[in-house]
């Protein structure tokens, strides 16, 4: 008999490896239970099948027929548990609790990690934007990380601090501008290391061809 738990009281049961693989069709579960012995498909067979297609169930057979040979085949073939007959209630209570809590820990690192792709991609779609609009401004603008190098520059500050059209950025900023006072006040800037009641600073310095 093939049976599967799906955080209901009652779970389903079916008498023949065909009828267990039609409920699943119909629903998912989250942990299945099937004997090795099943009228009109052999429990190995259904094992292999419901991995196929629903790699996610946890599998747990049992058998009054049980060698080493077929638990050793069984977990090959991707059961979560082998489970020789007799066995007490308690038993096999014991090993669905623990395939139970294992999905259930596998679906929330799951849904953990599709969230964090999501940020991932909210951060870079916003950056994206942030990059689109940062180098459209009229006014030239540098963004540096905390230690100084250079992630961004857009046309206007490229050009007037005399770069040419290969920039690339990801250097330390002494490696764009020349003025060390400057790069110094960068620096300490990006580390945040600026008194609170200054919201900005400035500072004036020369550059080649009478910019200032």
């Amino acid at each position: 008999m093939g049976s599967g738990f799906k955080k209901q009281a009652t779970p389903p049961a079916a008498t023949s490896g065909p009828a267990a693989l039609a409920c699943l069709r119909r629903e998912p579960f989250d942990v299945v239970v099937i004997d090795l012995k099943m009228p009109g498909m052999d429990g190995l067979e259904v094992l292999r099948l419901i991995r196929e297609s629903h790699p996610e169930t946890l599998v747990i057979v049992i058998t009054g027929y049980a060698t080493i040979e077929t638990a050793i085949e069984a977990m090959k073939r991707g059961a979560y548990d082998f489970i020789p007959k007799p066995f007490k209630p308690d038993q096999l209570r014991i090993v669905v609790d623990r395939a139970i809590e294992l999905k259930q820990l596998t679906d929330e690192a799951k849904r953990l990690q599709e969230e964090r792709q999501r940020t991932l991609k909210d951060l870079h779609l916003e950056q994206s934007r942030t990059r689109t609009v940062i180098r459209a401004l009229p006014d030239g603008v540098m963004v540096t990380t905390p230690d100084a190098h250079v992630a961004l520059m857009n046309p206007a500050c490229i050009r007037l601090i005399s770069l040419s059209e290969e920039f690339q950025p990801g250097e330390h900023i002494r490696n764009y501008v020349k003025d060390e006072s400057f790069c110094d006040l960068v620096a300490r800037t990006s580390r945040g290391e600026v008194p609170e009641e200054q919201t900005s600073l400035t500072y004036e310095f020369s550059m080649e061809g009478d910019k200032y």
